[in-house]
């Protein structure tokens, strides 16, 4: 969590990279990376700087290439990955950056069952998934004013398969059903 303050989460990031310049231990500077994504994305959230979020994106990509993280902190970085590919693709309009957001939400989906999250998030993160699919298939239909190619029927059905999962697996008290709901009727 952070205060909300600009200048203090900086002085948070400066001593996170004054820390990841202190070790060689391939396991702490994973740990460090990833810890440094988050705090660059918060102040990308809290400033809208591109380069921030760019610095993010790079941060978690490399404690994620390192291969030296628990379930838990990998799961959660990589999803945090995709919530930053998926910003910039918002804010860049490359379609690049929303292929490698579904190219990460595939690799977090094929993980096995006890790597996920709560049901509750679980299906929180299955309709992001989902809505990405969605997004690319409306790009590639939108390209060429023709209909849907093969891939974009594939996306279109996966996001359906997708979103019926996560209704699945919500739990009862999950704050958004009907929004589930409503995001399977209009994929």
């Amino acid at each position: 969590m952070t205060s909300g303050q600009p200048a203090v989460l900086a002085r948070g990031i400066g001593l996170l990279q004054a820390g990841l310049a202190a070790t060689s231990d391939p396991g702490e500077r994973a740990l460090i990376l990833g810890n440094l994504g988050t705090a660059l994305w918060r102040h990308f959230e809290l400033t809208g700087e591109a380069a921030v979020l760019d610095e993010s994106i790079a941060a978690r990509t490399r404690a994620l290439a390192s291969g030296r993280l628990g379930p838990e902190d990998f799961v959660k970085w990589t999803h945090d990955l995709r919530d930053g590919l998926r910003a910039r693709y918002e804010r860049s309009n490359r379609p690049a950056d929303l292929d490698v957001a579904i190219l990460v939400g595939q690799q977090v989906r094929e993980l096995p069952p006890w790597f996920y999250p709560p049901p509750g998030l679980w299906a929180g993160w299955l309709s992001e998934f989902a809505a990405d699919l969605e997004d690319r298939a409306q790009l590639r239909a939108a390209a060429d004013g023709a209909s849907p190619d093969q891939v974009a029927l594939d996306d279109i059905e996966t996001a359906v398969r997708l979103r019926r999962e996560a209704i699945s697996i919500a739990p009862a008290d999950y704050p958004d059903q009907p929004g589930l709901r409503s995001n399977l009727g209009s994929a």
